[in-house]
């Protein structure tokens, strides 16, 4: 799933603030997007069209994985190119990040701290190089308590910290059991969305939907053997008041030991029905480093 990412100007400890630095946990925590190729090329493959799509060889797994986060360490790069068309004109802007992340064990708990070591909006160093956000999760990733460094909340602010950790404590990053081949799970992660905005945005912005991720089975990259899951999948949802259709596509490459995405390369396009000349696209693409 590919977030649906904005830039906006942020005043320290408003309710701007708050809004871009919950789109930037929820990204990374909820998401969980990684690794990146040159936005250059990205920008060139958003234009040239196309599906992403795993180009090697798959072999089904027939016996069940159990995802579950365990302790590591790992950096990462990530790029988003997104280009917005109106019909009269058109516009592109880009994304790129380095982050480094630790989990670490905490009784049966996992404490998570991912630091952004580099953010680029457009070519321009972002305030929120050095932000760091932690996260106390279980195995699954069910976050029970978080907290960011590098940024202050006024009294409306935390409340929206609040209510974004509630939500995401009730949203499933993992499946339940485990999984083979043909198998999908859903990770409501709009859901999240939508609770972090309760307080920075009116809380009908938008209907919600669910990330959907189906297990298409084992590959090997680079010498590791690693678990490919795909999405695939289009829907339609209100945005402020309009219909607008949402198509997801794109792969992932899990490290099952870790239960952490080594690749993924996904694809959204959004599009208005009454507003046919309107269509926005992004695409994302990463690998961890």
């Amino acid at each position: 799933m590919v977030p649906i990412f904005y830039r906006q100007i942020t005043v320290r400890g408003s309710v701007s603030e708050v809004k871009i630095t919950l789109k930037i946990v929820l990204f990374v925590v909820a998401l969980g997007l990684v690794g990146c190729t040159t936005t250059s090329s990205l920008q060139k493959e958003l234009a040239a069209g196309g599906i992403p799509k795993f180009d090697g060889y798959v072999t089904p797994i027939n016996i069940p994985v159990l995802l579950r986060y365990k302790p590591t360490d790992f950096r990462f790069k990530a790029s988003m190119a997104i280009s917005i068309d109106t019909g009269r004109k058109s516009a592109q802007s880009h994304v790129e990040m380095v982050v480094k992340s630790k989990i670490r064990k905490l009784g049966n708990l996992l404490t998570h701290d991912v630091a952004f070591d580099k953010f680029v909006v457009n070519g321009k160093i972002d305030s929120l190089s050095g932000f760091t956000v932690r996260a106390l999760t279980d195995a699954r990733g069910t976050t029970r308590e978080m907290e960011l460094v590098g940024v202050e909340l006024d009294e409306k602010g935390q409340k929206s910290l609040e209510s974004i950790i509630d939500a995401l404590g009730n949203t499933t990053t993992l499946p339940e059991m485990p999984v083979r081949s043909g198998d999908s799970w859903k990770v409501n992660s709009l859901s999240v969305m939508a609770e972090a905005w309760e307080y920075v945005e009116p809380p009908e912005l938008l209907d919600l939907f669910d990330i959907e991720y189906t297990v298409d089975g084992w590959g090997v990259v680079d010498g590791r053997k690693l678990m490919i899951t795909s999405a695939d999948k289009t829907i339609t949802t209100r945005i402020k008041g309009e219909d607008i259709q949402i198509t997801q596509h794109g792969y992932q490459l899990w490290d099952v030991e870790t239960a952490q995405k080594i690749e993924i390369r996904e694809l959204m396009v959004m599009t208005w029905r009454n507003r046919p000349d309107l269509s926005v696209k992004i695409l994302s693409h990463g690998t961890q480093f």
